[in-house]
């Protein structure tokens, strides 16, 4: 009751985190360290589900500084993804801040450039949880998924579980959560704030719409 409503909205998006480790759990895996392709919204709960969960070793990978500050900020590690880098430069640079192979890669993208990856810095044995979704086919490596013994897991949206322990955890992330909201605007100004973004006009990871109390 305590948290400002603007905060309690982003319950939904942890809690679309929550549900993608919730599937991972259910199949008894554990990760012990985790990198997460993509600092935006999901990617970023994703760090704080996994830093709720004790999970000590957690990475996060982008092409954008700026967003891997904040990542920074929550308590993860962060690799910055280089224009020149190709797979095996980027997966040296995570193994180096890991000091080891993640055992679990969220996709947080889901485009083919970040499934390539994902697959190419996996440890053996490992799982990547595929919670991005832009991209409707991606080319299956099969042969490696097949000689690494790689779990593919799928996740999309929440159910009630997830929702009930995203709202029981908002206290302890509350405060990172809140430099999510980067704007207001009114229900009249949504049309034009909505173009703005779509045309990389304006820069937000998430902008509160807010109803006259009346």
């Amino acid at each position: 009751e305590d948290i400002p409503p603007e905060v309690s909205v982003l319950a939904e998006p942890v809690a679309v985190a929550l549900h993608g480790f919730h599937r991972v759990e259910g199949k008894a895996i554990t990760p012990k360290s985790v990198a997460i392709i993509g600092s935006g919204t999901i990617g970023l709960c994703s760090l704080l589900v996994a830093r709720a969960r004790a999970i000590e070793q957690v990475l996060v990978l982008d092409p954008i500084a700026e967003k891997l500050e904040r990542a920074r900020s929550f308590g993860g590690k962060a690799v910055q993804i280089e224009s020149s880098d190709d797979l095996g430069q980027i997966t040296n640079k995570v193994e180096n801040e890991l000091g080891t192979k993640p055992d679990l890669v969220i996709d947080a993208v889901g485009i083919k450039a970040s499934f390539d990856q994902a697959v190419e810095m996996l440890a053996e044995g490992g799982t990547i949880l595929l919670i991005g979704n832009l991209a409707k086919q991606v080319e299956l490596p099969l042969q490696t998924v097949v000689s690494n013994e790689i779990s593919l897991i799928g996740t999309y949206g929440f159910d009630l579980k997830a929702f009930e322990e995203a709202v029981e955890i908002l206290p302890g992330i509350e405060s990172e959560l809140a430099t999510f909201i980067e704007g207001h605007c009114s229900l009249e100004e949504t049309p034009e704030v909505m173009t703005a973004l779509a045309k990389g006009e304006r820069q937000a990871l998430k902008i509160v719409i807010d109803f006259p109390s009346s």
